[in-house]
């Protein structure tokens, strides 16, 4: 009896579920008494200073992930050999690198590819929203696989488009 009970009601869970993958993993994982683990931060370390204060910590954060990749250029790259292209090309590549070959990318990729979005009103740092994304797709499409297809064949990858915008969660 218990064991039909159980049964309806995964069933009825899932039934009502509009993420059913989601809603599946959770079952499973809650009979298997493996519960995600939350990581809740209420102190830091901060330079030998232990703080609380969650702005201070949330600054931390924000200040260490949007300089992370500036201070690893920073420590692997010789401002000597920078001004050299020939010494840093030498240097950074000691072994050739495989030739390396892309190919263009069609239309129905790129559709794919922005239909696989979850259609949520979050944006990136263009603004531009993914729900107003999904919904233009058959307009710029062909526009959009010209671009990508200009980048690939240019090696050039717009500024703009290296920007993103970090938000401590």
């Amino acid at each position: 009896m218990i064991k039909t009970a159980k049964k309806t009601y995964y069933n009825n869970l899932l039934i009502q579920s509009t993420i059913k993958t989601k809603t599946t993993w959770n079952i499973i994982n809650g009979n298997i008494n493996k519960r995600p683990l939350k990581h809740d931060i209420s102190f830091l370390n901060i330079n030998g200073a232990k703080t609380h204060d969650s702005q201070v910590i949330a600054s931390t954060f924000y200040t260490y992930f949007s300089t992370v990749a500036q201070n690893i250029h920073t420590k692997n790259t010789n401002p000597v050999d920078v001004n050299n292209p020939l010494t840093y090309l030498h240097n950074a590549f000691k072994q050739p690198i495989p030739a390396m070959k892309l190919k263009f990318i069609t239309s129905k990729e790129i559709k794919n590819v922005v239909n696989s979005f979850k259609p949520k009103v979050s944006h990136g740092y263009d603004g531009i929203l993914i729900k107003i994304l999904k919904l233009s797709v058959p307009y710029i499409l062909s526009p959009l696989t010209y671009l990508c297809n200009l980048m690939i064949s240019t090696g050039i990858f717009p500024t703009r488009l290296k920007l993103a915008e970090i938000k401590p969660l």
